[in-house]
């Protein structure tokens, strides 16, 4: 019988990827390695076990009740490793690692990549990995510690999270060059009405702010006709130049564009400036590559 006690790291992360994929093809090409070396790293792995981890149904592969257990502590073992190389790196001065991003589709598309690309010229040897969903996205990706650092235009309720404001955005009107609007600075929200709109989809920051700035107001939802809904601030930007629509989006996103065939416009008597943060989850212990990330953005806020 093998020693059960003579696991080593490649197994689990090979388990881990075939358990994620629920297919060794495709875990074998995530890990680089060949389909036949990875089945008998596996089989391996369940021999030392005495136990099944995976089970074949039809042309996919579950995981078992017993393989279910043995993921958890497997994916803990491998995080708890990444963090270990990731300080020794730190102690030794040279600072490495993944760093994984998550950033809401505004502060993603148009300020983060800068961010970053600023991060790693200074520390090259850090791997970043930045993922785009919407603000409640970006949340839950925190709190289930799948990303170590957050972008948002919003913040929402918990003593979990811990936020620091970055910068500043507007949220404006862009409406197409030829659209009576076009030639104004600002419109009433009561001339939305029956004006094909673009909207954000629910949990995205530039919808939230909006809403909130209604509520705050106590004012009613404008009667405009909903075209379609969208989930990010491009799709709205590219709507809305192509004319079928008006649509709210970030100034970051006008700013980084040339002018055009999209023009853009203030909702009259409505206060839609918002902080943009960077968050991350009070409970996690941040890798050194996340640790240093968060205290260079801190140090270049004020330009931003």
């Amino acid at each position: 019988m093998q020693n059960r006690h003579d696991l080593d790291l490649d197994q689990l992360a090979g388990f881990a990827a075939v358990a994620r994929h629920g297919s060794i093809t495709a875990a074998a090409r995530e890990l680089g390695l060949s389909q036949p070396a990875l089945t008998r790293q596996i089989q391996r792995l369940q021999r030392q076990l005495e136990i099944a981890l995976l089970a074949r149904e039809g042309r996919s592969i579950r995981v078992t009740a017993a393989g279910q257990r043995f993921l958890i502590w497997s994916e803990g073992t491998l995080e708890r490793y990444r963090t270990m190389c990731d300080e020794l790196a730190g102690v030794s001065g040279a600072v490495g690692g993944t760093l994984k991003v998550a950033a809401s589709t505004s502060p993603g598309e148009f300020l983060v990549p800068g961010l970053v690309s600023g991060f790693t010229a200074v520390f090259p040897l850090v791997r970043p990995e930045v993922v785009i969903r919407d603000s409640a996205g970006v949340i839950a990706l925190l709190r289930a510690q799948e990303a170590d650092v957050g972008f948002v235009g919003m913040r929402v309720p918990g003593n979990d999270l811990r936020y620091q404001a970055i910068g500043e955005d507007e949220i404006l009107l862009a409406v197409p060059a030829d659209h009576p609007f076009a030639a104004r600075t600002e419109v009433d929200l009561d001339e939305l009405d029956g004006e094909a709109f673009l909207e954000r989809e629910v949990g995205s920051g530039t919808r939230s702010t909006f809403e909130a700035a209604l509520r705050d107001r106590g004012l009613s939802t404008p009667g405009y006709r909903v075209a379609m809904v969208l989930g990010n601030t491009e799709a709205v930007v590219s709507a809305v130049q192509d004319g079928y629509g008006l649509g709210l989006v970030s100034s970051l996103a006008i700013r980084a564009r040339t002018p055009g065939r999209l023009v853009t416009v203030r909702l009259r008597g409505l206060s839609l400036r918002r902080s943009l943060y960077m968050v991350q989850y009070a409970a996690r212990d941040l890798p050194m590559s996340a640790v240093r990330f968060l205290e260079w953005v801190g140090d270049q806020r004020s330009g931003l």
